[in-house]
């Protein structure tokens, strides 16, 4: 395919190839699932897309990273690779909520599957690394978990104030909510999205270092919010 004397080559169709997979992800929406049947309506009046989220989850990882030195020992190399790329099988599998549910445990299988072939073309001991990072990710007790839930707290946190955050009413009239849903109304005494997602954030993270700056991340989101902590936060500490 490549004459000799041409500077494309295999490995820049490599390149490519993922870079396309990578703009599919603008077409998949943060909310609802192509793939196993499940298709929750957008909770916010402006979807965030799986490109987005990838991009500004490696971002805030970054400064993480860059700003807390105590962190660093938990940032492995190439872990920002990962997390570029953590979400692109949902190209094929649309978005699935993490909530225990079947459709989620045969997602994880697939996003691995999908991450092999995605780094296949890499240098070895770099995809190696990837992988190993990503079946940490998978297992929710590390640093990149709370990275992950963390950038869509604060992406429907900050939409709060200009109405475009989400509602549970919305699921309540038109789909039904989870009873991790009815769990968070319970806790919160909001419909809010944030807030249900608040706290998930903190009952799944309590043994995962680090955990203590992510919380002052939440804490200080609600005072640029609502200008103060509501209640259940510290009742979730």
């Amino acid at each position: 395919m490549y004459e000799k004397g041409n500077f494309a080559s295999e490995k820049c169709a490599g390149i490519l190839r993922k870079y396309k997979v990578m703009m599919e992800e603008h077409n998949i929406r943060r909310e609802g699932v192509k793939k196993h049947g499940i298709c929750n309506l957008p909770i916010c009046k402006y979807d965030q897309n799986v490109l987005e989220h990838s991009c500004l989850a490696t971002y805030l990882g970054g400064s993480l990273e860059m700003t807390y030195e105590e962190l660093e020992p938990y940032f492995d190399k190439d872990w920002w690779m990962m997390m570029l790329i953590h979400d692109s099988a949902e190209t094929k599998t649309g978005d699935i909520a993490d909530d225990g549910s079947k459709a989620g445990i045969d997602k994880d299988k697939e996003e691995y599957g999908f991450m092999c072939k995605f780094v296949d073309g890499f240098i070895k001991e770099r995809a190696e690394n990837i992988l190993s990072i990503f079946r940490k990710f998978q297992k929710k007790k590390d640093i990149y978990y709370m990275i992950d839930k963390m950038e869509w707290i604060l992406f429907a946190g900050f939409l709060t104030p200009t109405e475009c955050a989400g509602s549970m009413e919305f699921k309540r009239m038109y789909y039904k909510l989870t009873n991790q849903d009815e769990h968070a109304i319970s806790l919160t005494g909001t419909m809010r999205v944030v807030d249900a997602m608040v706290v998930h954030f903190m009952e799944h993270t309590h043994d995962i270092p680090g955990r203590d700056i992510f919380v002052g991340l939440i804490e200080t989101m609600y005072l640029d919010i609502d200008g103060a902590i509501p209640d259940f936060v510290g009742k979730l500490y």
